[in-house]
């Protein structure tokens, strides 16, 4: 729950680790369902470290309103540029 604080903002929390960020989600089971993704491949992105990039919204979203703001670099940007340019790559041929 989001406390509110003297000034009428709510106190927002800074997640900087991937544990946190699982945490903060609700765990596998809640993550699952927010992603549509089975249990392997949401314990695969835990073993990464890193959450697909294609989440990170939805993601944000679910942690803000839980008082949350997790560091982006959780999320693999990198992965998800690569993919990017091989679906372009793939229409131009």
């Amino acid at each position: 729950m989001t406390t509110i604080i003297g000034d009428g903002f709510p106190d927002i929390r800074r997640l900087t680790s991937f544990e946190d960020a699982y945490r903060a989600l609700g765990g596998p089971g809640k993550i699952c369902a927010l992603t549509g993704k089975s249990r392997a491949c949401v314990w695969n992105w835990r073993k990464a470290g890193r959450f697909p990039a294609r989440y990170y919204r939805v993601m944000r979203d679910v942690l803000f309103e839980s008082g949350f703001v997790a560091d982006m670099r959780l999320w693999d940007f990198a992965s998800q540029h690569q993919h990017d340019e091989n679906q372009l790559a793939d229409v131009a041929a």
